[in-house]
């Protein structure tokens, strides 16, 4: 068996273990949820590439608005430790908030998944299918909601060099979901 068949079939048995509950594996489902969050954002055409979350502290409020109410996404130490996970795995981009959005060093990570997350999120699609359908209507109302707030944020983004240093990371801050590009 080749590597990629036997990752291919590792894979399927993971999904086939979650069938019923994507959060039954939340590392797999917190990348299942990026990717709801990176695509719809994409298709409200708030932006044309991925969109990074601002913060660790992103992720809760990803998860309230697609309507997961999940305790290892609330508690912080076991969301750092998915998260880390997902990175550990080549599956995550994570790193410092850069200096261009806070005008300077800070502790939290600005994250998104890679191309190998999307790819591992989107053969998970079919897994536990209407939770994922409730979640992306879910996040597709709430940036249909907040279309305009995000709008004018990700419009600041582009802006950096003609606004106050840290205008960016605090407008990411008043955001539902923060997010930086």
């Amino acid at each position: 068996m080749s590597v990629p068949q036997f990752l291919g079939a590792a894979l399927e048995e993971l999904a086939q273990s979650c069938r019923t509950d994507l959060m039954a594996c939340p590392t797999l489902g917190t990348a299942v949820l990026l990717s709801l969050w990176d695509a719809e954002f994409r298709r409200a055409e708030l932006i044309d590439g991925n969109v990074y979350l601002a913060s660790h502290a992103s992720i809760p409020a990803l998860a309230a608005v697609a309507g997961w109410s999940v305790p290892l996404l609330q508690d912080p130490r076991t969301c750092e430790r998915l998260l880390h996970e997902l990175t550990d795995a080549e599956l995550l981009y994570q790193f410092p908030v850069a200096a261009k959005f806070c005008g300077g060093y800070r502790p939290e990570r600005q994250l998104r998944l890679n191309g190998f997350g999307r790819r591992l999120a989107a053969a998970l699609e079919h897994t536990n299918a209407a939770a994922q359908s409730a979640a992306r209507d879910r996040i597709r109302g709430h940036l249909s909601v907040h279309h305009d707030q995000y709008a004018q944020h990700m419009h600041l983004l582009t802006e950096l060099d003609t606004t106050a240093v840290g205008t960016a990371w605090e407008s990411a801050q008043a955001l539902p979901v923060g997010v930086l590009s």
